[in-house]
């Protein structure tokens, strides 16, 4: 099997175990091999996994081929889910390569270990690995060029946030801090946060200054409420003809009636995108991360 030939290629090797991965790879020679790994035969290297010829059942070329993700038929798969389940060391290796597929691919695959869809690894708990996952989105966020690599850091850091403190990411008028571009983005964390947008932290529409007066911290623990401020706020804010707080009124109300942390679940859920389960962006008409068109 001539294994040279998928060098820089994106493939599904199938191996003799009937496992299939997929994913690009780069072509080791058996003397590569050798001298980093002793042993002596060519294999394809997709991050930090290694296929030896005699492992190889079948290799098919992904090139042409194109999907719903890219070259894939999945959001991730199995190459990605075997190295998260072994905790933060193959985690990094995919974070930290040089081909955003396979980054975005392991945020897809963490992302869903964080909605229960598929286990936690068994050697980190979730809190631990929520502290050192977080730091490196926000590095990713920060330094990577990708835009998609970028959204899917940025949508996984929401649901870490949410998770973490649904307080942080409801606003005190009502509204849902994690479809908002600033949090979206990484410039303000929420809020009822220490990392505030300074649009927020000014709040021109006064519900900041009126929480205090009334000393609450939401305004679905006023006694006032409704009022006239939030029937003024439910009016404005129309962006790309999709209004921020149209429904804002019905949101304290539903905050009041089953508390902040279900209503966050629920607003995750509401505010997923349909086809890639990504947050969405409140006056965007299009997922950020899949380009998937929006019923608004």
């Amino acid at each position: 099997m001539d294994l040279k030939q998928y060098d820089d290629k994106c493939v599904r090797i199938t191996t003799i175990w009937d496992e299939v991965f997929e994913g690009y790879c780069n072509y080791n020679s058996a003397e590569y091999n050798e001298h980093e790994f002793g042993t002596d035969e060519d294999c394809l290297q997709m991050v930090c996994f290694l296929f030896y010829g005699s492992q190889i059942r079948e290799i098919a070329s992904l090139e042409d081929v194109s999907g719903p993700y890219g070259k894939f038929q999945a959001p991730y798969g199995l190459l990605e889910e075997s190295a998260s389940v072994d905790g933060t060391v193959l985690i990094d290796e995919f974070l930290d390569s040089e081909d955003p597929e396979h980054i975005v691919r392991m945020i897809r695959c963490l992302k869903d270990r964080f909605c229960g869809k598929i286990p936690m690894p068994d050697n980190i708990t979730r809190q631990d690995l929520e502290a050192w996952l977080e730091e490196s989105l926000k590095n990713l966020v920060k330094y990577n060029d990708d835009e998609a690599v970028r959204a899917e850091a940025r949508s996984l850091l929401a649901k870490i946030a949410g998770r973490k403190d649904p307080e942080q990411v409801t606003g005190i008028c009502g509204l849902f801090c994690k479809t908002c571009p600033s949090f979206a983005d990484g410039s303000c964390d929420g809020c009822l946060s220490d990392h505030v947008t300074e649009f927020c932290r000014i709040c021109r529409h006064g519900f900041r200054i009126c929480a205090q007066a009334h000393g609450i911290t939401w305004c679905f623990e006023c006694p006032d409420f409704p009022c006239e401020r939030q029937r003024t706020f439910k009016d404005c804010h129309v962006t790309n003809g999709i209004s921020h707080h149209e429904h804002v009124m019905e949101d304290v109300e539903r905050q009041r009636s089953i508390g902040l942390k279900a209503w966050v679940r629920e607003q995750d859920d509401i505010n997923a995108c349909p086809v890639c389960g990504s947050m969405t962006i409140w006056c965007e008409p299009n997922c950020p991360v899949c380009g998937a068109e929006l019923s608004r």
